[in-house]
């Protein structure tokens, strides 16, 4: 069992770390060249972040069916 205040603890946490991590893309976006760079390669960053996310369902779903197997 965990404290009360354990999932407030949680939801600051990641709320934070959000909108530190995104404050700072957005300061590195401001560099004209890794504005050029980003924006030359955005294909083939959203592909590649793409077949991530697609081998990442796959497990989850291999997973969940492992799990409900028993």
């Amino acid at each position: 069992s965990r404290p009360d205040w354990w999932p407030l603890a949680l939801w600051l946490v990641l709320v934070i770390e959000g909108v530190v991590l995104w404050g700072a893309w957005v300061a590195v976006l401001q560099q004209p060249a890794i504005r050029r760079f980003y924006h030359r390669a955005s294909l083939a960053i959203n592909r590649v972040f793409a077949l991530l996310m697609l081998v990442l369902a796959g497990v989850l779903v291999v997973e969940a069916i492992r799990m409900l197997r028993g």
